[in-house]
């Protein structure tokens, strides 16, 4: 009887571990697959408040001071655009933001997605870990 239950044991052991392994993998997969893009990240699941994604899209409008070190850049893509909180001097590396008369450059984000921010007044938002110009934008004709 004693083996019995002590297979059992290490069979519900093997369940847990793969079931923790199957609902982590999407996670692990957000945190390093840099093709979504903002209209993905608007839309994710709300379960995933909290995870590091990679997305890459248009910077648009202008650089808005949030506070004495940080800057919102929105970040445009799949028609959607996303606030993304970032440090000043990152945002100090786009030349070229979109408007009616411009492409803005192509930047790539890695950072948390918040669904509701407690920093922001609950706001949906990124926290931007890594931030890095993927093109250089131009004038549009």
């Amino acid at each position: 009887m004693s083996l019995l239950n002590g297979n059992m044991a290490r069979s519900v052991s093997l369940l847990c571990c793969v079931g923790v392994l199957v609902f982590a993998l999407p996670m692990v997969a957000l945190a390093v697959d840099g093709s979504l893009t903002p209209a993905d990240v608007v839309e994710i699941d709300r379960g995933l408040d909290g995870t590091y994604i990679e997305f890459q899209g248009e910077a648009i409008g202008e650089a808005l001071r949030a506070d004495s070190e940080h800057v919102w850049v929105n970040v445009l893509g799949g028609g959607m655009a996303v606030g993304v909180y970032l440090p000043s001097t990152s945002a100090e590396l786009i030349e070229t933001f979109g408007d009616h008369r411009h492409d803005g450059d192509v930047v790539r984000v890695g950072g948390i997605v918040n669904v509701g921010c407690d920093q922001h007044a609950g706001e949906f938002d990124v926290h931007a870990a890594t931030f890095e110009i993927i093109s250089r934008g131009s004038v549009r004709d």
